[in-house]
């Protein structure tokens, strides 16, 4: 985990473990001043969003929420690398591509170099310019250092119906076109169209719950991106960003590799990020361990056991410890600070508890 750490205020009060403590964090920042967005793949957190008078954005097949993963905002921030944001955004939307297509899917030297071409003609077709992008003898892609013009911020974006377009008319990328027509025309389109919500609110939740289950890792990405190009915009907000089960993102290498990105940048942003996993095994065995490496804290609560041997080499666990995280009690956490390791007990006030088991059984 990524973020301020709250003085807490003690009670003998305590439900649920994993979901309690990070509600419970949530709501601490909240109260302090921090904006709150959180990635809640179970809706766990829609009936404390209501209670604070937070956004609930609902992401289903059923619901009007809309997000559209082509959006640029204007005035954006360069990145450490110093790459324009345009030709991030170019390369997000690859990703997002190649989350879609599965991760079994391995593009070719000319499909990548195509679908790259396809999304910079989309967005000059939209008046957003200019990104350059090149292919070295490892065919890796490389993007050049340009620049980004958008005319201003209301300005009409480009949604996956012009991506199709694009790539449709290009020889190397038109067959791929094909394979995504479930996202433009069928019945997986719900991230085509016009974004109609806003991060404003000071508490939200993007709740994906209803959304087949194919097609999680795709939404939680998608809604991580939405959220990191809003960051940037310049504002200096404090935010703290809770990305819940985590480990789904790492399934796929591309979304993997977004998530730790940001891990790895949100601090010059005034965000902190924390990322939630209670699948440890699967949360290790696809990367966890880099991203682990790049947050400033982490919090352990009860363990398996089957599951220790995974954290003992990242986490320089002692046997003692082991035996700590075996045997916790409910509230009872591990705390990591860089070189400090402390036992701690984490427990809520009334007002605090209330709102944490808002929506499920005490």
């Amino acid at each position: 985990m990524d973020s301020l750490v709250p003085r807490y205020k003690y009670s003998e009060s305590w439900g649920r473990t994993k979901s309690y403590f990070v509600k419970l964090e949530a709501i601490r920042h909240y109260l302090m001043g921090t904006r709150v967005i959180v990635i809640d793949p179970q809706n766990e957190y829609r009936a404390i969003t209501e209670s604070l008078g937070g956004q609930f954005i609902n992401l289903s097949s059923n619901s009007k929420d809309r997000i559209n993963p082509l959006e640029i905002t204007a005035d954006v921030e360069l990145e450490e690398d110093a790459r324009s944001f345009l030709s991030t955004k170019i390369m997000d939307v690859f990703l997002i591509i190649q989350v879609m297509l599965g991760k079994d899917k391995k593009l070719s030297a000319n499909e990548k170099r195509a679908i790259l071409y396809a999304i910079q003609k989309m967005y000059e077709r939209f008046g957003i310019t200019d990104a350059g992008y090149q292919m070295n003898a490892e065919d890796e892609l490389v993007i050049n250092e340009e620049f980004i013009m958008v005319g201003n911020s209301s300005q009409k974006m480009p949604t996956l119906s012009d991506l199709d377009t694009s790539m449709r008319e290009i020889k190397d990328s038109s067959e791929i076109a094909k394979e995504l027509e479930p996202f433009v025309n069928g019945v997986m389109d719900l991230f085509n169209g016009e974004t109609n919500v806003d991060l404003n609110n000071d508490f939200v939740v993007f709740g994906i719950r209803d959304l087949e289950q194919s097609m999680t890792d795709l939404a939680m990405f998608i809604c991580l991106e939405f959220i990191w190009n809003k960051i940037k915009s310049g504002d200096k907000k404090r935010r703290l960003i809770i990305v819940d089960e985590a480990w789904i993102m790492l399934k796929n290498e591309s979304s993997g590799r977004f998530l730790e990105k940001v891990a790895k940048t949100a601090r010059k942003f005034n965000a902190g990020l924390s990322i939630v996993s209670q699948n440890v095994r699967d949360f290790m065995e696809n990367g966890g361990e880099s991203i682990i490496s790049n947050t400033s804290m982490q919090i352990l609560l009860k363990q398996n056991p089957n599951e220790l041997h995974y954290l003992e080499a990242v986490l320089g666990i002692t046997e003692s410890e082991k035996g700590l995280l075996r045997t916790a009690e409910r509230g009872e956490a591990l705390m990591y600070v860089g070189q400090n390791k402390t036992l701690v007990k984490i427990s809520a006030n009334d007002f605090e508890h209330q709102l944490c088991i808002s929506g499920a059984e005490e």
